[in-house]
């Protein structure tokens, strides 16, 4: 019963952890500007240091990403 537990628990980390970096991954190259202009052109040391907070907090920056999409189409009408 108890290995069942952290088997779900770790698979559930894992699942998590994979989708944050594949998030990273797209955020970096199409997302991380439109959420904060000052970022563009930013250089790779800069980066590298905030993937470890993108790959865990990916859920937060997914929802910030979404809103400055709709920010953007809505200021464009």
């Amino acid at each position: 019963m108890a290995e069942t537990v952290v088997s779900i628990i770790l698979v559930a980390v894992v699942v998590y952890v994979s989708l944050g970096a594949l998030f990273t991954i797209l955020f970096q190259i199409k997302g991380l500007h439109k959420i904060d202009e000052a970022t563009h052109g930013s250089p790779i040391g800069f980066r590298l240091i905030i993937i470890p907070g993108c790959v865990l907090l990916w859920p937060v920056l997914l929802a910030k990403w979404i809103k400055s999409g709709n920010q953007n189409q809505s200021v464009s009408r």
